[in-house]
């Protein structure tokens, strides 16, 4: 569980964190249904993370829930489509921050008149980290005029 404010994360809130999982421990859920996804299996989970699933499942059990398996037969196919989908969006949307009118601005070292495209070239490069550059590069990729049927397109019409 998360909780509590985080320095890097301008959204989230510096106030005081209930004492959420003291109360659910003790808690009795008697005729509280919970609901599982069913597609959602231990394949692709690490170890730890699956068995700490399946601890909470006991312990929800164990006061007095109970637990309903529902079927979302969508999320076989969602992975595949999110990864075309976000870096689709994050290229279109992250094209404007361009150095010049929106975004982080910095200056090629050792140039004293840089061109707007050195600047941008140098902005990116500091503002953006590797992870997003690939999923920038993977998004205007998928967007390209002869791919954006074949990818982007084919991923909106899969997603649920």
């Amino acid at each position: 569980m998360l909780g509590g404010h985080d320095e890097m994360d301008s959204t989230s809130i510096d106030g005081p964190v209930p004492a959420v999982v003291e109360a659910s421990s003790t808690r009795d859920l008697t005729g509280m249904k919970i609901g599982v996804v069913k597609e959602i299996s231990g394949e692709g989970f690490q170890p730890g993370v699956l068995a700490r699933f399946e601890e909470a499942r006991a312990k929800l059990v164990e006061l007095g829930a109970e637990i309903v398996e529902v079927s979302c037969p969508h999320f076989t196919s969602a992975m595949a489509a999110y990864y075309l989908v976000l870096p689709s969006e994050a290229s279109s949307n992250l094209a404007r921050y361009d150095a010049m009118r929106y975004g982080l601005r910095v200056g090629p070292d050792g140039v004293d008149s840089p061109s707007a495209e050195q600047v941008m070239a140098a902005s990116r490069a500091a503002g953006f980290g590797d992870e997003v550059k690939r999923r920038i590069i993977l998004g205007t990729y998928a967007l390209s005029s002869g791919y954006y049927d074949a990818y982007y397109g084919q991923a909106q019409r899969s997603a649920p």
